[in-house]
């Protein structure tokens, strides 16, 4: 498993968990996200904080299915599909489909976060 793929599984075990300030390390300070229907999010404290209060009321499982990777020697972009098993406490779980693609960086510590991203549901 290379690094992206590595950025990618702890990403997706930092959700099954629920851990929004592990989510928020695995960001760049300048950070921004768009997703379908909701405000950008901008920034590692943005982030904590919008993870915080999904998980307040539910449960997530979340896979990357990466379609084409464009990279560099200090990023990558990701173009892939997105699926989001969300489960409401006490409920019955919705799966949601995005198409989506990413941008991660190499940072000065050496490790790469996601920098950029944008997610827009199936038709």
């Amino acid at each position: 498993m290379d690094d992206i793929e590595r950025l990618f599984a702890d990403w997706a075990e930092a959700v099954r968990r629920k851990d929004a300030e592990g989510l928020a390390a695995m960001v760049t300070e300048d950070c921004e996200f768009w997703a379908h229907g909701a405000p950008a999010l901008r920034g590692r404290d943005a982030v904590a904080a919008a993870f915080r209060n999904a998980f307040a009321a539910r449960s997530f499982e979340q896979t990357w299915n990466e379609i084409e990777r464009l990279s560099g020697d200090d990023f990558i972009v990701s173009v892939g599909l997105e699926v989001t098993q969300v489960t409401p406490d006490g409920g019955e779980p919705i799966v949601v489909t995005q198409r989506g693609w990413t941008l991660a960086r190499r940072c000065d510590d050496g490790r790469w976060r996601f920098a950029r991203g944008t997610t827009n549901r199936e038709a």
